[in-house]
């Protein structure tokens, strides 16, 4: 799946602030697809998106605060 620089940094921010996660942007590509999308959700059952890494440095954290 791809999505763009600018899906990420929102999922990132969505992550930080409504789920208190800080994840790197690698990690929140899931929910990117997920937020913008890219990727069709069966109409029953549960959905998972697995959400690693928080290897931020401050400077990159400091762009959401």
């Amino acid at each position: 799946m791809a999505v763009d620089e600018t899906a990420i940094h929102e999922a990132m921010h969505h992550l930080l602030y409504r789920s208190k996660l800080a994840a790197e942007p690698g990690a929140a590509v899931g929910v990117a697809a997920l937020r913008q999308g890219t990727v069709t959700l069966p109409p029953e059952g549960d959905v998972v998106v697995v959400v690693t890494g928080g290897n931020l440095a401050r400077e990159e954290l400091e762009a959401f605060l």
